[in-house]
């Protein structure tokens, strides 16, 4: 018989199935013998789940395992940066129905392709956190060695493009993220609204180095808001040959700085909310005195997920002066409370690419911190009664609105 490829034979194999769900497998792989029952008691626990994925490792030739990944729940910003949830992939027998066959143009990447049409449909979708599945590691397999084929992450791009086209949105473009391994890509959005306020808070004369850096690497004009303690003259007046210096370069490009008073005493809260108040840009950034912008994505990056409607606060990655991350995103439950993602590990891919990768979180850190005005006035803003992780308050205001 002619060798119809993976997607042509999953489509034979599909038509032949009888059950209520289906569940796929590489034919040389290995899943745990009570995998079925942890997938059948998450299906009796969720009557209304679509699709269910496990957690994964490697195994070798000798059976000797290794690699384990440890997926978040359904997270699907990370899902279009690369395709986190391979297996063990179970979907329901009538979805299957309604997204129709694999598509074998998408040759090494159908599965990508497959699993983006069913999670745009799928009502429910569940991870069962145990290791149910162990990908063979042999060779020419993409599991030893990601070069084999190539051809493969093409065909995600092509995957992806699809999917946002099927979503309704236009004027994107996929690329290979930068330094980070072949199959993790970047959706690129074309950004309607480039206007934004960036409120800093000035609780030193560290102020004078961030609203330089802000200056220096944004491509696009930035209307800067500095939050001072009204008794604190001194940076007062370093601020003000700040802003009169700024206000002298007549370039067409240059950022426009403002600086408000706070009373005596006032926290982190108050002075963000009293500069928000102030801006009228419709896009918001927060970000601490002692931090400076490096990278030459600021401000554009950030905005491209400001202006998308399911989308509540925007972080980034924040780095120490020695290369260390500070962190990449922020963690809910570590400690009974919160935690830093990626802490002190220095720059590089994190765990399976997850530092590298745009992905959702739960809570973003007020570091540095993006979010549309209108979202921020639906929530009233930051707590200013909090002492402590008023950040991550915000963040789980959001969430309760639905972004």
């Amino acid at each position: 018989k002619q060798n119809s490829g993976i997607a042509g034979h999953t489509n034979q194999a599909l038509k032949l199935a009888k059950g209520d769900f289906f569940v796929l497998c590489d034919h040389d792989d290995r899943i745990e013998p009570f995998a079925l029952e942890l997938i059948a008691q998450y299906i009796n626990d969720h009557p209304d789940a679509d699709v269910i994925y496990s957690d994964e490792d490697m195994i070798d030739d000798l059976n000797f395992r290794d690699s384990p990944r440890l997926q978040p729940d359904w997270n699907p910003d990370m899902f279009t940066s690369h395709m986190y949830c391979p297996h063990l992939m179970t979907f329901k027998a009538q979805l299957a129905k309604q997204v129709g066959p694999m598509d074998s143009k998408m040759d090494g990447a159908q599965d990508f392709d497959y699993v983006l049409r069913l999670t745009e449909k799928a009502q429910h979708i569940g991870h069962v956190p145990h290791i149910l599945y162990s990908w063979r590691i042999s060779p020419g397999s993409v599991a030893m060695d990601a070069s084999e084929k190539t051809y493969a992450y093409d065909a995600g791009i092509r995957a992806l493009e699809s999917a946002m086209e099927r979503r309704g949105e236009k004027n994107i473009k996929v690329i290979k993220a930068f330094g980070t391994a072949l199959g993790v890509y970047r959706v690129k959005r074309k950004i309607a609204d480039k206007k934004l306020s960036h409120i800093i808070d000035g609780s030193s004369n560290n102020v004078i180095s961030a609203i330089r850096s802000i200056k220096q690497i944004s491509p696009v004009p930035v209307d800067i808001i500095a939050v001072v303690e009204e008794e604190n003259e001194k940076l007062l007046n370093l601020l003000s040959v700040e802003a009169e210096n700024t206000a002298k370069c007549d370039s067409g490009m240059a950022s426009a700085i403002e600086i408000i008073t706070a009373p005596k005493g006032s926290n982190r809260s108050l002075m963000f909310n009293l500069g928000a108040k102030q801006a009228k840009s419709s896009h918001l950034f927060f970000s601490s005195h002692n931090l400076e912008i490096i990278d030459s994505e600021y401000p554009l990056a950030a905005l491209e997920h400001t202006q998308r409607e399911e989308i509540g606060a925007v972080g980034a990655r924040i780095i120490y002066p020695n290369g260390s991350y500070f962190h990449t995103g922020m963690i809910l439950g570590v400690n009974d409370l919160c935690g830093y993602a990626h802490r002190n590990i220095f720059q590089g891919p994190g765990y399976w690419n997850f530092a590298q990768c745009i992905r959702n979180y739960s809570a973003v850190s007020w570091e540095l911190l993006a979010i549309n005005k209108k979202k921020w006035e639906e929530v009233n803003g930051f707590d200013e009664s909090l002492t402590f992780y008023e950040d991550v308050d915000f963040c789980l205001k959001l969430i309760q609105k639905g972004w």
